[in-house]
């Protein structure tokens, strides 16, 4: 028998008495009733006296195992105390093989506003009473029982009188006189409102009557949604903190305490919108628009081209509001033009205690008409809560004065005029080789009736001329094909590619970009836009493409465009056939050349 078998089975005697202990307990456990009657209830406070309008820990404590409905201190409690919430722990014990449960019951409770002497009654449990306890409440501010405050919290308001919608900012700051071990600050509660942390927690330290205290200080915007008189309950602070005990000589060490404190209650008189305005409900500090020219470094023209692409971008800017609060930002319709707007994107900042909102939107316009183009100011209005009164944010009209591409009409000048002197010599230069050509074929039907050997030299050297002229069209057709086949575009290729990657990559944006450089620098269309792309190729697979990709990308309702694979298969297509239309047709000279 080896050692390792001598250790494992020393083992299991010892391992065997763990599982039977445990086997015993889990039965007695369920022989003994799940329930019994208590015989004692015990209540306490963690300070007395304790200050007007802060809180305190009440902590009942029953043997036995009592549900939580059984205690439900806002009952039983006088209405000059307020329950912030509970807490309930249960503990099981086995001590000289006897059973022992217990349930606590941990309540956070805000002290009344008066001071003076008040009683907590005595708090019943299933038929079981505690005893009551004397309170003694000091006056707020007060300096008697200030060592006993380890923890409180102070608040300040940024107003106390708003309109409806409107955001007001708390400012809530934690005094702890001990080291932090663990806690949570609750948020100030307000019905129907939104409360909102913004910021970062701040930490500092602060001396008040010669007791150093560590201050944590957390900024809140509640923004009530309904009018009337409301009370804004205060923030809440749960936590562990650590004591040093000195009498002892462990004193090195710490030990930790709960401790709870609650701010005072926050009065807010909220105004409804006043009677005479109109249209949406837009309250805030300040509320600015502006409109710009989205380019390449371009300065906004005067000029446009029809088809040719020209981006706006709106932005609405707020202080003292949610971006969701912020109004739409809608373009009418134009006459003479389509626009594409994007979807709204919003967005958040705080600077100096204030939020700042802001929304954007993007409208693409692509002109269809000849004429002047006005695209009309846009005006919001909004209520200044500092002053009360209604205001405007507005942008400035702009307009534009569209003309036809040249790649939509004819190019005169371009085009050799004609001229009467031009008309004249038309029929002379044609008769002229015609009375050539008359003589010749006369000199050789002369010369042939005379020398019939030199009339046969002469057909078999036109016929291999013909041959090698033949076989000469036939190689270059054949180059010609093995280039249009590689490379569709010109010689360069580079913006195919870039319009194959796009494609390849669903990449909406670079693919409008890679066309338009295509057209502009390899196909050297005058009218560069996609509009004049579609009229070049005169494809309707690749128009329908083009109309699904801006539909896409500038739509009322943009989607993800998936069809990148479509309009490559539709352009390929397309200049396959470009390139079958531009090949020249050979025309070969007859075999047998008549008179």
């Amino acid at each position: 028998m080896t050692a390792q078998q001598i250790d494992v089975e020393a083992a299991l005697p010892s391992k065997l008495a763990a599982m039977l202990f445990c086997l015993t307990v889990l039965v007695l456990g369920t022989l003994l009733p799940a329930h019994a009657e208590p015989t004692t209830v015990i209540a306490s406070v963690d300070k007395n006296p304790v200050v007007a309008g802060d809180s305190f820990i009440l902590t009942v404590t029953v043997d036995d195992d009592v549900p939580t409905s059984s205690f439900d201190a806002a009952t039983q409690l006088p209405d000059s105390f307020t329950v912030l919430n509970t807490r309930t722990a249960r503990r099981t014990s086995m001590i000289n093989n006897s059973f022992s449960r217990q349930t606590t019951f941990t309540v956070s409770v805000r002290a009344p506003t008066t001071a003076g002497e008040v009683t907590i009654p005595a708090l019943t449990i299933e038929s079981v009473q505690s005893e009551p306890i004397a309170l003694r409440v000091l006056e707020a501010g007060s300096d008697a029982g200030a060592e006993e405050r380890l923890a409180f919290i102070r608040t300040s308001v940024s107003a106390e009188e708003i309109y409806v919608q409107q955001q007001v900012t708390i400012i809530a700051r934690l005094y702890l006189a001990a080291n932090l071990q663990s806690g949570n600050i609750i948020p100030p509660r307000l019905t129907d409102a939104d409360v909102v942390q913004i910021g970062k927690d701040e930490e500092t330290y602060e001396v008040i009557d010669g007791i150093r205290y560590q201050v944590f200080q957390r900024t809140y915007v509640v923004t009530p949604q309904r009018s009337g008189e409301q009370t804004i309950r205060g923030p809440v602070f749960e936590g562990q903190i650590s004591t040093e005990s000195g009498n002892s000589i462990f004193s090195a060490f710490s030990s930790t305490q709960p401790v709870t404190t609650a701010a005072q209650d926050i009065p807010l008189r909220v105004r409804p919108a006043p009677n005479d305005w109109q249209g949406e409900w837009f309250p805030a500090e300040l509320a600015t628009l502006s409109l710009e020219y989205i380019s390449d470094g371009e300065d906004l023209p005067s000029e446009l081209t029809i088809g040719q692409p020209i981006t706006l971008q709106y932005r609405l800017t707020a202080i003292g509001v949610k971006p969701e609060q912020l109004p739409a930002l809608v373009l009418p319709q134009l006459s003479g033009a389509n626009s594409y707007p994007e979807q709204p994107e919003l967005g958040s900042a705080v600077r100096n205690g204030n939020v700042i909102a802001q929304k954007t939107v993007s409208v693409t316009l692509i002109p269809r008409e000849v004429g002047e183009l006005t695209i009309p100011a846009i005006v919001v209005p909004w209520f200044n809560t500092s002053t009360g009164q209604r205001q405007e944010a507005r942008t400035d009209s702009l307009s534009f004065t569209i003309v036809a591409g040249s790649g939509l009409q004819p190019d005169i000048p371009q085009q050799q005029p004609v001229t009467p002197e031009t008309t004249a010599s038309t029929p002379e230069n044609k008769s002229a080789p015609t009375t050539s050509t008359g003589s010749t074929d006369l000199a050789q039907e002369t010369s042939n009736e005379s020398q019939p050997w030199l009339w046969i030299a002469l057909t078999s050297g036109f016929a291999a001329l013909w041959l090698l002229t033949l076989f000469g069209f036939w190689y270059r057709g054949r180059q010609r094909n093995t280039v249009d086949t590689s490379s569709p575009s010109t010689p360069s290729n580079q913006y195919w590619k870039q319009i194959q990657h796009a494609c390849t990559q669903n990449d909406g944006a670079a693919a409008i970009q890679a066309l338009q450089q295509w057209a502009r620098h390899d196909l050297k269309l005058a009218d560069a836009s996609l509009l004049g792309l579609k009229k070049h190729l005169n494809s309707s697979p690749v128009t329908a493409q083009i109309d699904f990709l801006l539909a896409s990308r500038f739509g009322s309702s943009p989607s993800p465009w998936q069809e990148g694979k479509g309009l490559w298969r539709a352009l390929q297509g397309a200049v396959r056939d470009q390139h079958k239309k531009s090949k020249p047709t050979v025309t070969l000279p007859p075999l047998f050349p008549t008179k």
